[in-house]
């Protein structure tokens, strides 16, 4: 957890070393619980049934990083279709107040002087339903 911490700080200004640093702890610690868990998962097998058990385990570590990216895929989707709508999901921008620097029925818009600005559109991923809603209507 401490690895990732710079990476859920990080901005345009964030060194590079921080972040190859982080990277390190990360993988320590991810190595450090790693390989107990596959070694207890060998515990009490027979020797020809160490084979089929190391094969189990990585499928399933490949199950679970496809379901895993398949995940964040579908929240990235569904925050870039809401902020290209104006949506809450989006959030507020960076460097605004909860008013958005000025009073209205939209909260998370942003002021003019943000980062953001509100006429900034967000890129229109393949398959969303933003790319669906800008393509003709198939022929009958």
């Amino acid at each position: 957890m401490a690895g990732t911490l710079a990476y859920a700080q990080a901005g345009g200004r964030t060194s590079e070393i921080l972040l190859s640093l982080s990277l390190v702890v990360r993988g320590a610690g991810l190595g450090a619980v790693i390989i107990p868990i596959m070694a207890a998962a060998y515990l009490g097998l027979r020797p020809d049934q160490v084979p089929h058990a190391s094969s189990a385990t990585r499928i399933m570590q490949q199950v679970g990083g496809s379901f895993g990216t398949a995940i964040l895929a579908m929240i990235l989707q569904i925050q870039l279709a809401a902020h290209q709508a104006g949506g809450v999901a989006a959030g507020p921008p960076h460097s605004t107040t909860r008013s958005g620097g000025r009073s209205g029925s939209q909260p998370w818009r942003s002021s003019p002087r943000s980062p953001c600005p509100e006429d900034q559109t967000a890129p229109v991923v393949p398959g969303s339903p933003a790319a669906r809603r800008d393509r003709p209507a198939p022929r009958r």
